[in-house]
């Protein structure tokens, strides 16, 4: 019986991962095991178990088969869920391990960069316009929202000898539009292979000071942090796609007279 118990801890003491309830069944031995042992052996399988990664898919409570729309909508959902603006009430630590859970879920299931999320800087932009519509960007207490038309320079230059009656007409249905809609409307002159960024540096020389951006960090690209330019997509007009700055204008199916949005985040003066 004694040379029976020592060879149960020798193999005891190499099994160490597997519950003690387990042991008994295996190796068929009624033997009382200390409590404080089946404690550290339920911690060694508690910790094994949890520290497996978990797939992107279960994450975001998504099947395999999920499409790229079911994929944006979850993560729109649980985005919403963990948010620190949105839910004060989570502890900070909770709602960044959350987060950072999500969206590194979405990276690998969308394989792409998240239009900029990743960039140094402040990223909560980015994200914002992927969670949210542009109805609640504009509504919301925490960005504010102006819109730009483009107008392209090679279609001004084409249409410059155009009789001056039709450029009338264009005039007053644009300032109808403007008045119907109440919403002021920033004319931006720029060239359909501008990048993102060209874009971006045009609009910051201009309206920096206005929009509150002075002062703030300015990334590799000059470009200050906190705020994005959003165009919607064709397919799905509650859409946003956040503008990439390695892309041109023309890789997003802009044209003349299109309309596109910053998004510029309002900081407080601890920023």
């Amino acid at each position: 019986m004694r040379s029976a118990m020592l060879n149960f801890s020798r193999r005891f003491n190499n099994l160490q991962s597997i519950e003690a309830s387990r042991l008994r069944k295996c190796y068929h031995i009624d033997v009382i095991i200390p409590p404080h042992i089946v404690e550290k052996v339920k911690h060694i399988h508690h910790f094994s178990s949890s520290s497996r990664p978990r797939s992107p898919y279960a994450i975001l409570n998504l099947k395999t088969s999920a499409t790229e729309d079911d994929i944006k909508t979850a993560f729109r959902n649980m985005a919403k869920k963990y948010h620190p603006d949105l839910n004060p009430e989570l502890s900070t630590e909770m709602s960044q391990n959350k987060m950072n859970e999500i969206i590194t879920a979405y990276n690998q299931l969308m394989d792409k960069d998240m239009m900029g999320l990743n960039k140094a800087g402040d990223g909560r932009v980015a994200l914002a316009c992927e969670m949210f519509s542009l109805e609640e960007l504009q509504e919301d207490r925490i960005h504010d929202v102006y819109t730009i038309r483009l107008l392209f320079e090679n279609y001004l230059e084409e249409n410059e000898s155009k009789e001056s009656s039709k450029a009338a007409i264009t005039s007053v249905e644009e300032f109808a539009e403007v008045q119907l809609s109440n919403e002021p409307i920033i004319e931006i002159i720029a060239h359909p292979e501008d990048s993102v960024s060209d874009l971006k540096r045009a609009i910051q020389s201009i309206y920096e000071e206005d929009w509150g951006l002075l002062g703030r960090k300015k990334d590799r690209d000059q470009i200050r942090t906190g705020w994005e330019l959003i165009s919607l997509s064709n397919e799905r007009k509650d859409e946003n796609i956040v503008m990439s700055y390695h892309l041109f204008i023309q890789s997003y199916g802009l044209c003349h007279g299109d309309k596109i949005y910053a998004v510029v985040r309002r900081y407080s003066n601890r920023h």
